[in-house]
C-alpha cells in the first residue's frame, strides 16, 4: 500500500515509543486504542474525544488475529493494514501502532511500559478493559480517564454488520 508520506510518518512501532516519548517529555501523551473495524462515527467521535485529553495522541489498532479471537472468525472487515492507515488519516491521532489487544496479552503492558503516556483513554462502557487495565495504570503511574460513549445510530460495527444484512 503506498501512502502519503505524512500518512505514512504517523504509523510505527513498538521500538518507537521510546523515542516519543523523549520527543515530548514536555507534551501530555494520551493513549487509546480498539479494533476500528468498520469505522463508523462513533469511533470517530471516541478518537477525538481522547484527544482532548492531551497534546500528543498515540492510537492502538488491533491486529487481525486479535479481532477473530474477540469478534469470530468473521471478522476483522477490513485487514490490518487498511485500519492502521484510516486511523493515521485522522487529524485526532499523532500517531498509531498495530496491537495485541487480549486482555491476557502483555502487549499493552509492553506499549505502556515504552511509552509511559501520562493518560490512558478507554471507553467508560467497555468493562472488561477498565477491569482489567485499572491495576495495570496504577502499577504504572499512568492516570486511566474514562471517555463517555456519544450515542449514534447505528452505534457499532454488529450493528452497522446486521444493518446491511437486513438491507441485503
Amino acid at each position: 500500500m503506498r501512502l502519503p508520506e505524512d500518512i505514512r510518518k504517523k504509523i510505527i512501532n513498538l521500538d518507537d515509543l521510546e523515542k516519543i516519548r523523549e520527543d515530548y517529555k514536555d507534551k501530555k501523551i494520551v493513549f487509546s486504542g480498539g479494533c476500528w473495524d468498520l469505522f463508523h462515527l462513533g469511533h470517530a467521535l471516541f478518537i477525538s474525544q481522547c484527544k482532548k485529553h492531551g497534546d500528543i495522541h498515540v492510537v492502538g489498532v488491533g491486529r487481525d488475529s486479535t479481532l477473530k479471537k474477540l469478534k469470530g472468525n468473521k471478522r476483522p472487515i477490513f485487514p490490518e493494514l487498511n485500519r492502521l492507515a484510516m486511523v493515521a488519516c485522522l487529524k485526532d491521532v499523532d500517531y498509531t501502532l498495530l496491537t495485541e489487544e487480549l486482555i491476557d496479552n502483555s502487549d499493552i503492558k509492553n506499549i505502556l511500559k515504552k511509552l509511559k503516556p501520562d493518560i490512558f483513554t478507554v471507553c467508560e462502557e467497555d468493562i472488561m478493559a477498565i477491569n482489567a487495565e485499572k491495576g495495570l495504570c496504577k502499577e504504572l503511574g499512568i492516570e486511566m480517564r474514562l471517555v463517555p460513549r456519544i450515542r449514534v445510530n447505528p452505534s457499532s460495527t454488529r450493528e452497522i454488520i446486521q444493518k446491511i444484512k437486513e438491507n441485503g
